[in-house]
């Protein structure tokens, strides 16, 4: 019998670690439940999965892509327009075959070290509030994440300014889109399995006018980021109701119980020859070692059990020493043997008695001889 859970700690999902396509490379993941965790070929976009619990996992995926370009005069950007939809960057994620998503959301800013360098990386999510024009819907198996790859507008629409930032690459991860949403592996699935295959986005391009201050459509772009996978044991099967005494013990099979009486039958004719309780004419077997048992009574196996004192208590047993008179016989063969030298006494003085009698009769009369039982001859 084994025992869920869990695998909290076990992690009922033992992970090998992410399955990283061409064109990704592994990042230091300095969470101890990180399994995978990596940057795209371009720097701009990053993935994160952990372990959460059970057979759950959670799922970010950063898009640090921005366009905006600070406005001359001024401390404003040069906003993209959202017709013809330069603003906004169209993501789908396809999840894996055997898994369900839950839990999902769309965010802004993450608190990143060393953006743009080989040592880049991602310190904290810092789940500020999506656009208005912003989001993330489960279809099927696929999420649709749109986001803007403009400076950052907060949940009201209003865009954040320049000097709230001291550089690019700060203003680039308060802009960043954040795609967060959980992924569970069904307890019969088990082997390598894929978390999420994919994701696949396409952007327009910009253009920016320098005479005019002003945004045009480019050319369309597109890209796919790698997914993640992991291993996992088949999920614990549920507990049989057995005691725990019970799980390393044989199997008893139950004597078949007796039929119950049908109105008008004989509850006698159970116990005459031909009934379960005897051997039928003809048959060789050894009659049967326990009566039938009523219908309503539980079996129970005909082994001896031990007392608390170590002393064994067999039912058996208990019946052969109370037929015998109890379990310590000694009072009564005391008393036996007390009634015995009793009786014994009494019938070697009664023949003293006569035999002083007889002696006496001789003596007072010597013609007169006794014979052997006492009479005159």
């Amino acid at each position: 019998m084994r025992t869920a859970a869990a695998v909290a700690a076990a992690l009922a999902a033992t992970i090998t670690g992410g399955v990283l396509t061409l064109g990704a490379s592994p990042a230091s993941a300095e969470h101890p439940n990180t399994v995978c965790s990596y940057w795209d070929h371009t720097g701009d976009r990053h993935v994160q999965v952990d372990w959460m619990a059970g057979r759950s996992f959670r799922v970010a995926i950063t898009d640090l892509t921005m366009q905006a370009e600070v406005a001359e005069a001024g401390d404003a950007y040069l906003a993209l327009p959202l017709d013809p939809d330069l603003r906004l960057s169209a993501n789908t994620v396809r999840l894996g075959a055997h898994v369900t998503a839950s839990d999902i959301s769309s965010s802004q800013g993450v608190a990143a070290t060393g953006l743009g360098g080989d040592g880049q990386r991602i310190d904290n999510y810092l789940r500020l509030p999506a656009a208005p024009w912003e989001s993330a819907t489960l279809t099927g198996p696929k999420i649709v994440w749109l986001h803007d790859v403009d400076a950052r507008s907060d949940g009201n629409g209003v865009q954040t300014r320049p000097s709230e930032h001291a550089s690019a690459s700060e203003r680039a991860a308060d802009s960043a889109g954040v795609l967060d949403f959980t992924v569970t592996i069904p307890d019969d699935v088990d082997g390598d399995v894929s978390l999420f295959d994919e994701m696949n986005a396409t952007r327009t391009a910009g253009v920016l006018s320098a005479e005019t201050d002003t945004w045009t459509a480019g050319q369309p772009q597109t890209s796919t980021l790698p997914g993640c996978a992991v291993t996992v044991e088949a999920a614990i099967a549920p507990e049989s109701p057995e005691t725990p005494s019970d799980a390393g013990a044989p199997t008893v099979s139950p004597p078949p119980t007796a039929k119950q009486n049908q109105p008008g039958e004989d509850p006698a004719a159970q116990a005459r020859p031909g009934s379960s309780g005897e051997n039928s004419p003809g048959d060789t077997r050894p009659p049967a070692h326990n009566p039938p048992r009523a219908s309503g009574e539980a079996p129970r196996a005909d082994t001896d059990t031990r007392s608390s004192d170590g002393d064994s208590a067999s039912r058996g047993g208990n019946r052969d020493v109370a037929a015998a008179g109890g379990e310590n016989s000694a009072p009564w063969l005391i008393a036996a043997g007390t009634l015995a030298a009793l009786g014994l006494a009494a019938s070697l003085a009664a023949w003293l008695r006569a035999r002083s009698r007889r002696a006496a009769v001789d003596r007072d009369d010597p013609g007169v001889t006794t014979g052997a039982d006492g009479d005159n001859r």
